[in-house]
């Protein structure tokens, strides 16, 4: 048996009905190769073996779903049998639940969502979620189209719900449930008007518990394709190349320059919006300002005082010869007192 960690592709699709929509989506699966497929969104009342495999090829045989009323939501979960297998499903108005068991590591839950749209449907809604959680202990995902968001700045402008943002924000707290942060989009649904308005309402939320065993989860965005929604894959073990690391030298607030450049950097972000997302963007600018202040100014000290030793040295000669000008005065003294400073921050470091 493959012991390859699971990927999770999650998409509202807008719809399976149509040969090509089915062609389009085929597409984007082979792309991103998914052990895991959660559609929402599938408009389908009955979904067979040859929709599925039209849909993700003949690898996904095994595959749950819940049903659409007439033309309006579903939700499909599929998966390959070889990676991963799914058991114990679970349904309810707006979600499909599965307990995913992957070849030789710990099982956990998975549900996928379609949000309903009304405000009065969306408290019933957050409802269910606690009732689905009260019947399904252990690690938790849940994934999926959930027309609700989690901050203001998840949509493009100002027209937000901001009761209904409480109600979701208490419920997640509630159900101590953490979102993922999205890399590559801000926004994963478009009216796609030309003055478009943009909202995140496609989510995964996971417990501290199915964190625990996915350390090196990555979730990322794919384009749209032919849907209004972006696909989100979910990589449990993403391999991750680290570029160098971002390193605070204590040597570095006895050196000139270096509040200023602090300051440059932690004014240079605006402070208004998400305090946290403030302050990541912050701390990001701070560094990397630093790091360039720091090979630039910092990173030649050695050159620096050879360079200084070598002026000193050719303006006391010139002293033996002639008075020095005002200005070659002026700079030995300023030379002689870089040194010290030089001399002193070259010690520090060769102690570190």
């Amino acid at each position: 048996m493959a012991t390859q960690p699971p990927k999770v592709l999650v998409w509202n699709v807008h719809g399976l009905n149509s040969p090509a929509q089915r062609s389009a989506i085929f597409q984007v699966v082979v792309s991103a190769n998914p052990s895991i497929v959660c559609f929402q969104e599938t408009k389908v009342e009955n979904v067979s073996l040859d929709l599925i495999r039209q849909c993700l090829g003949n690898k996904f045989e095994n595959y749950y779903y819940l049903p659409a009323v007439g033309t309006r939501g579903g939700i499909l979960i599929v998966w390959d049998h070889t990676i991963v297998k799914l058991s114990n499903p679970h349904t309810t108005t707006n979600t499909l639940t599965a307990l995913v068991q992957p070849h030789g590591a710990p099982v956990w839950w998975l549900t996928g969502v379609y949000g309903p749209q009304s405000d009065a449907s969306k408290v019933e809604f957050l409802a269910e979620l606690e009732e689905v959680r009260d019947l399904h202990a252990g690690p938790w995902a849940i994934v999926g189209d959930f027309n609700l968001l989690t901050n203001p700045e998840d949509k493009s402008n100002e027209a937000v719900n901001c009761r209904m943002i409480a109600r979701f924000r208490a419920r997640l707290n509630r159900l101590e449930l953490k979102e993922m942060y999205l890399l590559g989009r801000w926004y994963t649904w478009s009216n796609e008007r030309r003055l478009p308005t943009m909202e995140k309402i496609d989510h995964v939320f996971t417990t501290k518990s199915w964190e625990d065993l996915h350390h090196s989860c990555l979730l990322m965005a794919l384009g749209s394709a032919i849907s209004d929604h972006c696909p989100l894959l979910l990589d449990l073990d993403a391999a991750f190349h680290m570029g160098r690391r971002f390193r605070f030298e204590a040597f570095w607030p006895k050196a000139e320059g270096f509040l200023d450049i602090v300051a440059e950097a932690w004014h240079s972000v605006p402070s208004s919006g998400n305090p946290f997302k403030v302050l990541d963007c912050k701390l990001r600018a701070t560094a990397k300002k630093l790091q360039r202040w720091s090979e630039r100014w910092i990173g030649n000290i050695k050159m620096q005082i050879l360079i200084a030793h070598e002026i000193i040295f050719r303006l006391d000669g010139a002293a033996e010869n002639r008075i020095l000008t005002d200005h070659e005065h002026g700079l030995q003294k300023v030379l002689k007192r870089k040194l010290l400073g030089l001399s002193s921050l070259e010690r520090t470091i060769a102690r570190q």
